[in-house]
């Protein structure tokens, strides 16, 4: 699994919320409740695709993919090893 550290701290900046709180997190718990939107969902992907150096496909462009941290981390874990079998 991708490192939750990194994660946490682009969640902190996209969320503008405090690591702290972002770090007593679930995995499975709704980042709704945090204030992911739409329009933040987009700009949560843009700062995963650079800090990870990966290119998220348009299909995937939706809150639903990132609407908990399993799920940022799944969708991280699964460009990555799509560069890395690219390259």
């Amino acid at each position: 699994m991708t490192g939750n550290l990194h994660i946490l701290d682009i969640l902190a900046k996209v969320l503008k919320r405090e690591r702290a709180e972002l770090e007593r997190l679930d995995p499975d718990e709704s980042l709704l409740e945090y204030n992911l939107s739409s329009v933040v969902a987009v700009e949560l992907i843009v700062e995963l695709e650079l800090a990870f150096s990966i290119s998220v496909e348009d299909d995937d462009l939706t809150p639903e993919q990132v609407s908990t941290l399993r799920r940022i981390n799944q969708l991280v874990d699964k460009y990555k090893r799509l560069e890395q079998s690219a390259g």
